[in-house]
């Protein structure tokens, strides 16, 4: 019994050291194959990226000033309308709301719903919400 253990020993070890081998020509084979790569470059988002100038980075992202479009009226008045309810809790309209509220009145669609929901809370702040008047 004692013969059979030191012959199953031996061949691990033998198993062991083949394995090994093989490990270590493929290790040897990639780091050579490594060396037919070329470096690679930074990119512009890399951190180590360096620049001459950062101004001329920056210049690229100036954005043009948005044009604004004065709110009418009819505009201000449909607000008081449909969201009279809103006046009286003082809390806004939710954007599912208001993008209700756009499709039954196209006027407002000339809007997002961002910008009509700011305005609403705009007004509601100075108190420029007087009673609704007749369109």
């Amino acid at each position: 019994m004692l013969a059979v253990s030191d012959h199953s020993d031996a061949s691990d070890d033998g198993a062991i050291a083949v394995k090994q081998q093989q490990h270590r020509r493929r290790i040897r084979d990639t780091e050579e194959s490594d060396d037919d790569m070329p470096a690679r470059q930074p990119t512009k988002r890399c951190p180590k990226y360096t620049h001459k100038s950062q101004d001329s980075l920056m210049a690229k992202r100036i954005r043009k000033p948005a044009i604004r479009v004065p709110w009418t009226d009819e505009e201000l008045n449909l607000l008081r309308k449909i969201f009279a309810n809103f006046l009286r809790s003082g809390s806004l309209p939710g954007f599912a709301l208001i993008t209700a509220a756009q499709k039954r009145y196209p006027v407002l669609l000339k809007r997002t719903p961002a910008q009509i929901k700011s305005r609403f809370h705009q007004l509601q702040k100075c108190n420029k919400l007087s009673p609704v008047k007749d369109l």
